[in-house]
């Protein structure tokens, strides 16, 4: 496959890359500057980019409309974007691909190499991000351009706000003497068991023990030192608590409930 691609930051320079490493022919790029790490030729213009099988358009969201209008229909056979949430049929044309990877890219020239992906766009876009997935030996999942904003919600609740998270734990754990890095071994344990022993299976803690005056001590302590937090964890330990409650019965989550609201009425 001969390809170009338009931006070059985390996204673009991970998939020129991954897509270099398995063969395909990088005809060029365009990005706001050229970057030494690229090795293939910087086009300025966008009105002179060569003729390819596929233009890759990895910019912001809101930029992706925008940059691909000034690029002429007919230099690729399909024009395909990396945008979890925004739809293929925004380019407007026949030959369209939305291909997302199901993993946080953090740092330039990421390999993408065994990845699972999701794959929407037409006919033609379909049977290039298959092939595309399947020679980075990934995995693909097709879905519909219309679920793809809740498809991306479930993204963003799997990695940013885990990621929030575990920011303020470690952040409370170093008010208390303790290294903010010991996070990342409590989160690796839970991973871990989830892998184990299966996503229903892997709860543990005092909601899931019964221990009732723990959670409230625990929340108590939340809302004293960290009253900012205090209302959203609540609400995060409420539905820790339903998911609890599908297992072991609805007390559960009702027991959660009283717990918060007798907390929340405390003063101080």
């Amino acid at each position: 496959m001969r390809f170009f691609i338009v931006g070059m930051g985390r996204a673009g320079s991970s998939l020129f890359f991954s897509l270099r490493k398995r063969g395909h022919i990088c005809l060029g790029y365009h990005s706001l500057k050229p970057h030494d790490d690229v090795d293939a030729e910087f086009y300025p213009d966008l009105q002179d980019i060569p003729q390819v099988d596929t233009i890759f358009f990895t910019v912001p969201d809101s930029l992706i409309p925008v940059v691909s209008e000034k690029v002429s229909r007919n230099r690729a056979h399909v024009f395909a974007h990396l945008s979890g949430s925004m739809p293929s049929n925004i380019f407007g044309r026949e030959g369209v691909l939305s291909i997302h990877p199901i993993v946080s890219i953090g740092q330039r020239n990421m390999e993408l190499l065994g990845l699972p992906w999701t794959i929407e766009g037409d006919a033609k876009g379909q049977e290039m991000g298959k092939r595309i997935v399947e020679e980075l030996d990934g995995r693909y999942y097709i879905i519909h351009s219309e679920d793809k904003p809740l498809y991306h919600a479930a993204c963003v609740i799997g990695s940013n706000l885990v990621l929030t998270l575990l920011i303020h734990a470690g952040e409370i754990l170093n008010g208390l003497g303790i290294e903010k890095s010991e996070v990342l071994r409590l989160a690796g344990s839970v991973i871990n068991n989830m892998d184990r022993d299966g996503f229903d299976k892997a709860q543990t803690g005092p909601i899931e023990r019964g221990d009732w005056e723990t959670l409230r001590n625990d929340l108590i302590a939340l809302k004293k030192s960290y009253p900012y937090l205090f209302q959203s964890l609540a609400n995060l330990i409420l539905l820790n608590a339903h998911l609890v409650s599908r297992e072991k019965g609805k007390e559960y989550e009702e027991n959660v409930l009283s717990i918060i609201s007798d907390v929340n009425s405390l003063r101080g």
